[in-house]
């Protein structure tokens, strides 16, 4: 058989993220095996729940590479969690692809890790020249999350926007995990 790893919150509050991974990737799977396979041999999942979590992605990236049965990795879901991980992929030359970690250090100098979605850098830039050829707006205000997609992406629209002779007339940042978060929702909607 074939062995693929699939590493993700499997646990924890983002849990539902890891699940609809396995579910993806598992039909998928008995897609490929109920047609016969790859030259005859089954695929096979192997499920690492790193919930997402730097230092637990590090050890589960540990795990896996010391399971010499598995081809390639499928995951980790949070960019943070990635790089993690990636380092250790990259150290043992195991590829891992994530369809979910858009930062672009992810994949930057790491010929291990690969991404099916593009990075923050390019998701801002395309955002701002959107804005700006489709809608024809000249100025633009900015609202993002402190956590660090958000902020990532929202500094390279700034940029790209700053580039393309377009005015920031205001900018907010929420926190999403603050338990404050709806009054700063609310304060931001009223301005």
């Amino acid at each position: 058989d074939i062995y693929i790893a699939v590493a993700g919150p499997m646990s924890g509050p983002e849990a539902l993220f890891g699940k609809a991974m396995i579910k993806g990737i598992q039909l998928y799977l008995d897609k490929i095996n109920k047609n016969g396979g790859v030259d005859g041999r089954d695929m096979r999942l192997l499920i690492f729940d790193d919930k997402n979590d730097d230092k637990k992605a590090a050890e589960v990236a540990s795990e896996i590479i010391k399971n010499k049965k598995i081809l390639l990795v499928i995951g980790h879901f949070g960019s943070s969690a990635s790089m993690a991980a990636g380092r250790i992929y990259r150290k043992n030359e195991i590829a891992a692809i994530t369809a979910s970690a858009n930062a672009a250090s992810v994949t930057m100098e790491n010929a291990s890790y690969f991404r099916v979605q593009p990075s923050d850098g390019f998701q801002g830039k395309f955002i701002a020249h959107y804005i700006v050829g489709a809608f024809k707006k000249r100025a633009v205000c900015i609202i993002s999350d402190k956590r660090w997609h958000s902020s990532a992406l929202a500094k390279d629209f700034e940029k790209t926007v700053y580039d393309l002779d377009v005015q920031v007339q205001k900018k907010w940042e929420f926190d999403s995990e603050s338990e404050r978060l709806e009054n700063d929702l609310a304060k931001i909607s009223s301005e």
